[in-house]
Formats: structure tokens, sequence, C-alpha cells
């Protein structure tokens, strides 16, 4: 008796290859915007379709909407770009606010990380995948939380990771090494899960 060999669904396999080339551009397409050197770019997110790039967000001049479109679209997979990102003139005050001054605080993001500072405390927030990242850019991640932290002088985190898959080593990486860096800088750490 000859045993039957199940064969793929060929439609099914090819939605799947799509799928994960997708999820590596959109990694990919926001790790060049953060290391573009444009801050506002930072802010800017990507959703990516059968290799064809969504940029949505603000940036505050027609330049860093083109910059952003511009370095999308030298990354190799990339189809096409959909810029949908809106140019709204930065108002006029000073963006750094420092803790304590009673004004609005300053997002900011990391490679990895989204920073916003309430009051005494510095909430977190992944804007990449994180299974993807390699040690480097932990460590990377974590010193740049460090320079905030003395920057503004707040000791006290909240890493929010209700959005991500915290069973991947790397996430579970992450928070422990901010964990570690944040109580030997005196402060406290709580995570968000759900």
């Amino acid at each position: 008796m000859v045993a039957a060999r199940q064969v793929d669904d060929p439609v099914t396999v090819s939605l799947e290859m799509s799928s994960e080339r997708d999820h590596g551009l959109r990694n990919a397409a926001i790790k060049l915007l953060h290391v573009s050197g444009y801050t506002p770019l930072r802010r800017l997110r990507c959703e990516v379709t059968d290799a064809v790039v969504i940029l949505t967000g603000v940036v505050p001049s027609y330049y860093l909407k083109q910059m952003a479109q511009t370095i999308i679209q030298r990354l190799e997979g990339v189809q096409s770009v959909m810029n949908l990102v809106e140019v709204r003139e930065a108002d006029h005050e000073s963006p750094a606010q420092h803790a304590g001054d009673g004004g609005p605080a300053m997002n900011q993001a990391t490679g990895i990380l989204e920073i916003e500072q309430e009051g005494e405390m510095l909430l977190l927030k992944p804007v990449i995948e994180l299974r993807d990242l390699d040690e480097m850019e932990i460590e990377e991640a974590v010193d740049e939380l460090l320079e905030r932290m003395d920057h503004s002088g707040v000791t006290d985190v909240f890493l929010d990771l209700h959005r991500t898959d915290v069973l991947h080593s790397q996430a579970s990486q992450l928070a422990v090494e901010l964990w570690e860096q944040v109580r030997r800088h005196g402060g406290s750490m709580a995570i968000c899960l759900i």
C-alpha cells in the first residue's frame, strides 16, 4: 500500500509567504524611519499589504513627508508607497518639556520604544515587533532609555507590552534588561501585559 502525501493548497502557501514578506517589509520600513536621523519620521506608522507600504502620521513639513517616502522606496521588495502622511506646521513653542514644569509631556521614540513622560513616570510602548530584535538593538533601546531618565530626572518606568507577544524571548529579554537598569538607577518599573 502506498501512503498518500498531502499537497499544500498553492493559494494558501502563496498567502502565507506574502504575509511573511509583508511583515518583514513593515519591520524593515519602521527601522529605516527610526534610523533616518529625522525625529518626526520615528512617529510615522507603516502598514504593508502585498508589498505596498502605506505611510500614515503627521510631520511638520512637506520635505519630511517626501523624505519618508524616498527612504521607504529604497527598501528592496517594496512595490510602491502610499504616502498618506499629513503635514502640519509645528507650533512655535519649544517641544522639549522638562519634568515638573507643568507643560505637556514630550513624546520621543527610540528605534524600538515610544517614550512618553507622564508626570514623574516614563511610559514605554514598543513600536516594532519585539520578536525581530537582536541583542544589540535591545542594548541600544536600554541605553537610550537611561539617557532619557538621566536627562529628565525621572526614575519610574511603565512598560506597556499589552500589544506584544511576550512569549518571544526578545520581549522578555528587553523587559528584564530594562528592569535591571531602572532598578540600578534607583527607580521602579511596572509592566502591563493585558
